[in-house]
């Protein structure tokens, strides 16, 4: 099931809110990588991350459901 950000405009008893993108988490994304015996690894960041992590350098990787 897919995830969105959304972002929230408005006050109180007028909020409004838009789907800004879609959320890809670290698992789905095209520069994680599985390291051996460690957390995944992050080829943008180059950052240690976990499966359900995510951040604003996310793309999906091809073969990846939303």
């Amino acid at each position: 099931m897919a995830e969105y950000i959304m972002r929230e405009s408005g006050y109180p008893g007028r909020l409004e809110t838009e789907i800004v993108g879609e959320l890809i988490r670290c698992r789905d994304c095209k520069y994680c990588r599985q390291l051996d015996d460690q957390d995944d690894l992050c080829q943008y960041t180059l950052t240690s991350v976990e499966a359900d992590d995510y951040c604003s350098y996310a793309e999906r990787k091809e073969g990846a459901d939303g």
